[in-house]
């Protein structure tokens, strides 16, 4: 029984398809259906019902996966530990990153990994929305907090971004300007939605501010946008400070508010838990924290637009 026929047969539980594994693995699908009838003839047991394209583990084909997820990750890290210090790091590496400011910095890590691993295949996946690690193929992700709710990942911080109320001039001037927190209730506000979540409406976050209930008529999933709809007079938005600096500076925006504390938002490292954690992606994970522990954000590289990642 070959380990790596029981690894391709955990794809297939994860993803519930067979299409979808093959065009992931970019395998045929003629040879994970030969593979995975010659698995289930040696155990002589059916693995799956299919039900239309979805591929639903039977009774037995789930206690088989339960049974053998942890045992395959073990002989597999077991395998990778004896031939680390024998040959360079290879493998491919799927890596998914939120758009948010700062997102570009990490590109530079990115870039030194490979600098350090030119045998390592990366593929790097821009979404604003958190995708299924599992289901995607993703060894790693780059996150914001109220995207790792997933009792499923293990979640790494990596830095806090300070956020506050803006808007602009104009928007003041025509609706009045704000004598309290209290008064945001009064004020159209642009409002944040990922697919995967509801609509962030409230102050929850801000300590000293309670849990004031805000409304709006622009919902977003896009920090740029929202930034662009403050400055257009459109509403007051949540933006992160170091995103929002040279707009007040040139008088742009205003920060609404401004006795109030911001708030901490944290970006974090985030990567399935139960699923077997390549040696690429240890190594990129290990050299990630250890560079933002050493060397924080305050990259030189401007190579990297840092509108065109929001």
């Amino acid at each position: 029984m070959k380990t790596e026929d029981i690894s391709l047969f955990h794809r297939i539980v994860e993803k519930k398809s067979i299409n979808d594994t093959a065009a992931q693995l970019s395998i045929p699908k003629s040879t994970i259906s030969r593979r995975l009838k010659s698995l289930e003839e040696e155990l002589s047991i059916k693995l799956f019902h299919r039900h239309g394209r979805e591929m639903v583990p039977t009774a037995a084909g789930e206690r088989f996966y339960q049974q053998t997820i942890s045992m395959i990750s073990e002989l597999e890290n077991l395998v990778s530990g004896l031939n680390t210090d024998k040959a360079p790091l290879s493998g491919k590496l799927r890596i998914q990153m939120l758009p948010l400011p700062k997102a570009s910095h990490l590109c530079s890590l990115i870039f030194s990994f490979i600098d350090k691993h030119p045998q390592i295949d990366v593929e790097l996946l821009v979404t604003t929305e958190p995708l299924d690690m599992v289901k995607h193929n993703l060894d790693v992700a780059f996150r914001i907090g109220i995207q790792t709710e997933d009792a499923d990942l293990v979640v790494r911080p990596l830095f806090e971004r300070e956020v506050h109320f803006y808007a602009s001039p104009a928007y003041i001037e025509e609706h009045g300007n704000l004598c309290s927190a209290m008064d945001l209730e009064k004020h159209n506000c642009i409002l944040y939605r990922f697919m995967s979540s509801k609509v962030i409406n409230d102050t929850s976050d801000f300590s000293n501010l309670g849990n004031i209930k805000l409304k709006g008529n622009l919902i977003t999933n896009s920090v740029a946008f929202a930034k662009m709809a403050a400055i257009e007079g459109k509403g007051i938005a949540c933006l992160p400070n170091d995103f929002v600096q040279s707009q007040v500076e040139n008088g742009d925006l205003i920060k609404v508010l401004p006795e109030i504390e911001s708030v901490k938002g944290i970006y974090n490292i985030v990567y399935p838990s139960r699923a077997y954690l390549s040696r690429p992606a240890k190594e990129f994970i290990d050299f990630v924290l250890k560079e933002v522990k050493n060397n924080g954000f305050d990259f030189t590289s401007k190579s990297i637009d840092e509108e065109y990642w929001l």
